[in-house]
């Protein structure tokens, strides 16, 4: 009690003004104390979840990022897709072969060229697709090849003409030779002939308008 008295008798030495004074400070420091003691949670809490906050930002910015790749992914497969659509619709299926065969040669013929030769070569895999080789001699006049040729380029299958070859002018005949290889192509996916087999000709389905398929002597 000896240290309080001093205390006790400044207090009751200060005027009323100077108590008030003291008494407020006194309640603003009070204040002051439970304030922190109470907003400290509240205000760290506050960085939390302005913390959470951003990083939510962050990750929808990153969800929103992949869903646009996703997207361009999926343009992308479907322009590919539609490609595909494309180049599978000029391949001939397996099961065409002999038929398209047999449309070059009612094209030869419908142009009064004669097949000098007429001979399916090996088929050759590549990376997607398979070669499906025609070694083809022609005679006839320059006119009526320069139709044929024209006339195979516009079969709705891809036919590619490969080593044309012009043999010289008869003029008594009017007419010249051309050999050349006729390529046309199917998915490698569709089952290939043996190595080393040829693919059917026009003949053997029986047509009687294929063209031989040895040299003519």
């Amino acid at each position: 009690m000896a240290f309080y008295t001093p205390l006790i008798d400044q207090w009751t030495m200060l005027s009323p003004a100077k108590k008030i004074a003291a008494g407020v400070c006194g309640l603003v420091l009070l204040a002051l104390a439970l304030s922190l003691f109470l907003l400290k949670p509240i205000w760290d809490k506050r960085v939390e979840l302005q913390e959470d906050v951003l990083r939510g930002r962050e990750r929808l910015a990153q969800i929103q990022k992949t869903l646009a790749q996703i997207q361009q992914f999926q343009k992308d497969l479907a322009q590919i897709d539609l490609q595909l659509k494309e180049v599978t619709a000029v391949l001939p299926e397996s099961q065409e072969i002999p038929e398209l065969l047999k449309s070059i040669s009612s094209i030869g013929q419908q142009n009064a060229l004669e097949f000098l030769l007429f001979k399916p070569e090996p088929e050759i895999p590549r990376d997607f697709v398979t070669e499906v080789p025609v070694g083809v001699q022609l005679k006839g006049h320059y006119h009526q090849m320069g139709v044929f040729f024209d006339q195979i380029r516009r079969l709705p299958r891809l036919i590619n003409v490969r080593n044309l070859e012009m043999g010289a002018y008869d003029e008594k005949s009017a007419q010249m030779t051309a050999r050349c290889q006729l390529v046309t192509y199917k998915l490698l996916s569709t089952p290939a002939t043996a190595p080393g087999q040829p693919p059917p000709s026009p003949s053997a389905s029986g047509a009687k308008t294929a063209p031989p398929e040895s040299k003519a002597k």
